[in-house]
């Protein structure tokens, strides 16, 4: 399965949903695209693991790295959604419990933006930035 996210702004805030493998193969271009939206000074991004099928460590790298960078220019970043198979595979590597985890998107997006905000915000996708297919094709 081909990996795609879709990134959409939410107040204050940026929700990138992610679907398919975050593998050797699509990783790469996962943490380019999530550095870029973490480099902005105090940036706050939520990830959407729902619709991760797969993850191994080129996919884990990928996710502590944007969210090292992201923290560099006083940004946050929240991961929520997560299914229990992707769940345990950061168990395995010990960071289940050093990474913010949510189980909803309202928990995360709580975490990361004022209460008045948050609750009035509606989830609008970010101009230009509305969906990426990561797949890995010849010539991305």
């Amino acid at each position: 399965m081909d990996l795609h996210w879709k990134i959409k702004s939410w107040g204050e805030a940026t929700l990138v949903e992610i679907e398919g493998e975050v593998d050797l193969h699509g990783a790469p271009q996962l943490r380019a695209a999530l550095t870029e939206l973490g480099a902005a000074p105090s940036a706050r991004v939520a990830l959407d693991l729902s619709g991760v099928s797969f993850l191994d460590s080129t996919g884990i790298g990928a996710l502590v790295g944007a969210l090292k960078k992201t923290r560099e220019t006083g940004g946050q970043m929240a991961f929520f959604g997560a299914r229990d198979r992707v769940k345990r595979v950061f168990q395995i590597a010990g960071l289940l419990g050093a990474l913010p985890f949510y189980q909803t998107r309202d928990g995360a997006l709580a975490a990361l933006l004022p209460s008045p905000q948050f609750v009035s915000s509606a989830g609008e996708e970010a101009p230009g930035l509305a969906a990426h297919n990561g797949g890995g094709e010849a010539g991305d």
